[in-house]
C-alpha cells in the first residue's frame, strides 16, 4: 500500500502481522498548503504516537476521484482511520495533535484513563501484596489442597 497522489513516495510504517496495526487514509487535495499542512501533521502525530504500528495512504482526489467517491468523501483534507475498527473521519489539517487522538479512538477520554489508570493500580498492587488480594471485596479466594 503507498501513496496515491504527487508525491509518489510509499510509507508502509507497520509491523506486519500485528493486530493493533492502524490502517490510515488521508484525502487531499493537489499538493496545495492545506495538503502539505494536514500531510505533515499526520506524519509527526503517527511517528509520536503510533510508532510502527501504522499503514498510511495519501490520495489525492484530484487524480483519484473514483477511491474519494468510494469513501464517501466530502471535504479535503479528511483522514480516514479503516482499522482497527470502528472506522473513524477527522476532517481539516489535523493541526490539533489531542483531538485528532480522540477522533481516531487512539487516546481515551480523560475520565477513560483514570478509570483504567485506577484498575492497573490496584491490580498492580495485589500482585506485589497478596493480602491486600484476599480483602478486597470482588476477590474470589481459591485454595487447593
Amino acid at each position: 500500500m503507498g501513496f496515491k497522489g504527487s508525491t509518489g513516495e510509499t510509507t508502509r510504517n507497520s509491523k506486519e502481522g500485528t493486530l493493533s496495526t492502524y490502517l490510515l487514509k488521508l484525502y487531499v487535495t493537489g499538493s496545495s498548503a492545506r495538503a502539505e499542512t494536514a500531510i505533515g501533521n499526520l506524519r509527526r502525530i503517527c511517528e509520536q504516537e503510533l510508532g510502527g504500528l501504522y499503514q498510511l495512504e495519501i490520495i489525492d482526489v484530484l487524480q483519484h476521484p473514483q477511491l474519494a467517491e468510494n469513501d464517501k468523501v466530502l471535504a479535503t483534507p479528511t483522514l480516514i482511520k479503516q482499522l482497527p475498527p470502528p472506522l473513524r473521519r477527522v476532517i481539516g489539517d489535523l493541526s490539533d495533535k489531542d483531538k485528532v487522538l480522540l477522533g481516531l479512538e487512539v487516546r481515551w477520554s480523560h475520565g477513560a484513563h483514570h478509570a483504567i489508570t485506577g484498575q492497573l493500580r490496584f491490580a498492580v498492587a495485589t500482585l506485589a501484596h497478596p493480602r491486600e488480594r484476599a480483602q478486597h471485596p470482588n476477590h474470589t479466594a481459591t485454595h487447593s489442597s
